[in-house]
């Protein structure tokens, strides 16, 4: 297998597409039986016309992707300005398929099921990459955006899909605010879309979860009343919003979509015992109810009776669990004798230093990480994060997911 990088600051198409294939071709080489295009653009760039140009320079290449906040190479990283990535992936030592639906945002269990009809199931399946839009419509005035339930779609998915096949993706958004985004469907660019690349054949894949929150005080919460459309209004019988009102001893946080601070975590393992930070899933708070009753995580996740924790971003945990994560992933694939492919970073956007108020990026740990190994790198700025946990695909907040793929 053969993979090559681009990446471009340019905002106009055609000069990021020239910009791009000259890098690329550096280090590529003529077309192989199985060539694929990852490529991924700020939503501020004109993505028709970069879809297009990609097209055009790399012929029948089919182009996986779409619209994100920033993009992550091995040498750099943008999340502020417009940004383009690309990653080309060649070779006659794999075999790859793709598939994409259409009115995702209509149900997402259906549209798992329909995807993984799109794409057939394989004996040598080995892992099945997902992209999806994370909105299902945006914020407006008083009202905080409505997001897809990604882990429905997994669930649909693994209606036909054995848990076997690794399942890892990322719910796509335009901005920081959850805003619109859109994909490139290998032919097609769509919207409200979910699209899925199976790689199989004599390939392996690894994945890593980083995380990076810690518990506000220990103290467990038990949820006592949660709306139909999954909206949190009351913990231990008390008013949720008044809660958090007190925790950050003003109202501002009302005015946040989503919480920059504080999350809602469901601890897995053992209650009261040490803190191990896998242990946990955390779900972002995407903002209040227009009513001001209730906090809307961002997926419906939660019922009546969880148990949940506040958690707390932690920059130096975030920074310390990239590092650490990606050289315990390398160790394990090394000491499996196992020959790298390509990497890919799934990151929350959260993470990003300026977003976090954090002097340091965590995505320089992971391409230090890579580097190391002389792993080529694209990753991308994420609403929402999907990877194993507990052996099944879910929904993720607030994580780095990574995933390589090796020699068999």
């Amino acid at each position: 297998m053969k993979v090559s990088t681009g990446f471009s600051l340019s905002k106009d198409a055609s000069v990021i597409v020239l910009e791009i294939a000259e890098q690329i071709r550096t280090t590529s080489v003529n077309k192989y039986k199985n060539d694929i295009l990852l490529a991924f653009c700020s939503s501020s760039i004109d993505y028709s016309s970069f879809f297009t140009q990609l097209r055009n320079e790399f012929k029948e290449t089919p182009v996986i992707g779409g619209g994100v906040i920033g993009v992550i190479t091995n040498h750099q990283y943008e999340y502020s300005n417009p940004v383009s990535g690309v990653m080309l992936i060649q070779g006659d030592d794999y075999i790859y398929r793709f598939g994409y639906v259409k009115g995702f945002n209509k149900n997402e269990i259906e549209s798992g099921e329909k995807l993984i009809d799109e794409i057939g199931v394989e004996e040598d399946d080995r892992a099945l990459m997902i992209f999806f839009e994370s909105a299902a419509s945006e914020a407006c005035e008083g009202h905080p955006p409505v997001l897809n339930h990604s882990t429905l779609l997994c669930d649909g998915i693994y209606k036909k899909m054995p848990e076997t096949t690794m399942l890892t993706g990322a719910g796509l958004v335009g901005d920081l605010s959850f805003g619109k985004s859109f994909q490139f469907c290998g032919d097609a660019v769509c919207k409200d879309s979910a699209l899925g690349l199976m790689f199989c054949g004599p390939v392996r894949a690894f994945s890593r979860v980083f995380h990076g929150c810690t518990p506000l005080d220990g103290i467990y919460h038990t949820i006592t009343k949660v709306t139909n459309n999954g909206i949190i209004e009351e913990l231990d019988g008390e008013p949720v919003v008044g809660i958090i009102d007190n925790i950050f001893r003003d109202k501002s946080w009302r005015n946040e979509n989503p919480l920059k601070l504080l999350t809602l975590g469901i601890n897995k393992g053992e209650k009261y015992c040490d803190f191990i930070e896998t242990n946990y899933v955390n779900r972002l708070i995407v903002g209040i109810s227009p009513d001001e009753k209730g906090i809307i995580p961002i997926e419906p996740f939660f019922h009546e009776g969880d148990e949940i924790q506040f958690m707390l971003r932690d920059n130096n945990r975030m920074i310390e669990t990239a590092g650490q994560g990606a050289q315990a992933l390398m160790d394990k694939i090394l000491f499996e004798h196992k020959k790298p492919y390509f990497a890919f970073y799934i990151n929350c956007s959260g993470r990003a230093g300026k977003y976090c108020n954090s002097l340091n990026e965590e995505a320089i740990e992971v391409q230090n990480i890579m580097n190391k190994h002389h792993i080529p790198l694209l990753g991308i700025y994420s609403g929402v994060e999907i990877a194993p946990y507990n052996n099944r695909s879910i929904g993720l907040d607030w994580t780095g997911v990574l995933f390589i793929l090796t020699e068999e």
